[in-house]
């Protein structure tokens, strides 16, 4: 598996919540788009960071992309040592560089 990257997707939201142990996760089309133009095949994935923005974050690795519905497939949950938990919509969702990546 390849990780693929994304410059400048940031600011964006869930289009709906995400619920502890949830597979797919809802942007809006658009940010979908976005990311399944970064991914090159079925064994790519994008890192994408969940911010509840009081300090709670959580760490997702998203393998599908669909940009006419707005669904973010995540093959990984709580990556890097955070923890999978409810997102309620309009939570803020990015792709950042993590110290992980980087080591």
């Amino acid at each position: 598996m390849t990780q693929r990257f994304i410059n400048n997707w940031s600011g964006k939201r869930l289009a709906a919540p995400l619920a502890a142990g949830g597979a797919t996760a809802t942007v809006p089309a658009a940010d979908a788009a976005q990311i399944a133009a970064a991914l090159n095949g079925p064994a790519d994935w994008v890192l994408l960071t969940l911010d509840d923005g009081q300090g709670g974050v959580e760490i997702v690795r998203v393998a599908a992309a669909d940009g006419s519905t707005g669904e973010l497939g995540l093959i990984k949950r709580g990556d890097e040592g955070t923890t999978d938990t409810d997102w309620p919509s309009d939570t803020l969702i990015e792709a950042r560089l993590t110290a992980a990546t980087l080591a």
